[in-house]
C-alpha cells in the first residue's frame, strides 16, 4: 500500500525545490493515503495514540519555537517572518500517525539536521528559504522503501 504514496511524495518534493511551494490537492492526497494506510495497518486505537503524541510533541516543540523567535526578534518590527510555512506545518501533520513518538522525534531531528546543512551548503546562492518539505520527504523516501519491503 506505501507504494500509493510515492507519486504524491516525489511531487511535493519536486515542487518545494522549485517553486518553495507545495500544492494543497497534492497534499491532501499524500496525507489521505498516509493516515489511510496508518488507520488499517495500525488500528484506531494505536492509530490515535501515536496522533495524540506526536502533536502534542509538536505543539511543544512550536511554542518553544515560537517563544525562541519572539525572544530573539522582540526589537523588530515584522516578528512573523522566517517562520515555518502552512505546508511545511502541513506535511509534518501528514506523518503524526506514522512513528511513535521515539521514531518520529528521531525522524524529526535528522530530517531538520539534514535540512539545516542542505541549507548552509546552498545559502550561497540566492536561496534564502529552506525546502523544509523537500528535505523531510527525502528522508521519510528510505522509511518508506522499508516499509514497503516488509522491515
Amino acid at each position: 500500500m506505501e507504494m500509493f504514496l510515492l507519486w504524491p511524495l516525489l511531487v511535493l518534493i519536486r515542487s518545494d525545490f522549485r517553486e518553495r511551494q507545495v500544492e494543497v490537492a497534492t497534499l491532501l492526497v499524500f496525507g489521505g493515503i498516509q493516515w489511510g494506510i496508518c488507520l488499517v495497518e495500525s488500528g484506531i486505537t494505536v492509530f490515535t495514540e501515536r496522533v495524540l503524541e506526536n502533536l502534542l510533541l509538536l505543539a511543544l516543540w512550536g511554542m518553544g519555537t515560537g517563544i525562541w523567535f519572539r525572544w530573539l526578534r522582540s526589537g523588530r518590527k515584522s516578528v512573523c517572518t522566517g517562520w515555518i510555512g502552512k505546508g511545511d506545518v502541513a506535511f509534518l501533520v501528514c506523518f503524526l500517525p506514522v512513528f511513535s513518538l521515539r521514531a518520529f522525534l528521531v525522524f524529526l531531528l535528522v530530517s531538520f539536521g539534514i535540512s539545516l546543512i542542505y541549507w548552509l551548503i546552498s545559502r550561497k546562492g540566492s536561496s534564502f528559504t529552506i525546502p523544509l518539505v523537500s528535505m523531510m520527504g527525502i528522508c521519510y523516501l528510505p522509511v518508506l522503501f522499508f516499509r514497503m519491503y516488509g522491515y
